[in-house]
Parts: structure tokens; C-alpha cells; sequence
């Protein structure tokens, strides 16, 4: 019995923080609309960005002030560790 009761107490901790790890440091609130961009998380949490007429990504930085994606870890299309995101730039 008590090895039963030890099995689930540890499958259901197992489980909330399975819950918890799945998008961590990003905020999607208030990204309405389709799925964009997708974004590995390299360099950090992702709140604001916005394709340029360059066909490159850019970011807004911790700074406030947008950076250009020079590594390839914003695309159009999903890749192995991206999370998919709604582009949101608010001007």
C-alpha cells in the first residue's frame, strides 16, 4: 500500500512540473492570430517581435530596443526545439 501511494505521489509531482517546464520565460498573452514564428528560446524569453522587409526576424532584447535575428533561431516554418508564437510587434 505504501509503495502504491509513494508510485502515484510521485507520478503526480512528475506531472505538474511536466506542466510547468513546457514554455518557461515566455509570456503569450495577447498573441492573438496563427502561429508565425517559431523560436528555439536561444536567446532568451520572446515578447515582442516582428518580420523586417529583409525576410530576418527581429527581437525585442532585454535592452527594449529590437535586434536583428542573425542565427537562424526565429523561422516561418517548425523546427526541432521551436515553440510556435504569434509575431506581435506593438510600435
Amino acid at each position: 500500500m505504501k509503495k502504491s501511494a509513494l508510485l502515484l505521489g510521485a507520478l503526480g509531482a512528475l506531472t505538474l512540473l511536466s506542466a510547468c517546464g513546457g514554455g518557461y520565460g515566455y509570456r503569450e498573452v495577447g498573441f492573438n492570430g496563427p502561429d508565425d514564428v517559431w523560436y528555439d528560446g536561444f536567446y532568451g524569453p520572446y515578447e515582442d517581435g516582428y518580420w523586417g522587409p529583409d525576410a530576418a526576424f527581429y527581437y525585442r532584447d532585454s535592452g527594449g530596443g529590437f535586434v536583428r535575428d542573425a542565427g537562424g533561431h526565429f523561422r516561418h516554418a517548425q523546427f526541432n526545439g521551436a515553440h510556435g508564437y504569434h509575431a506581435r510587434h506593438q510600435g
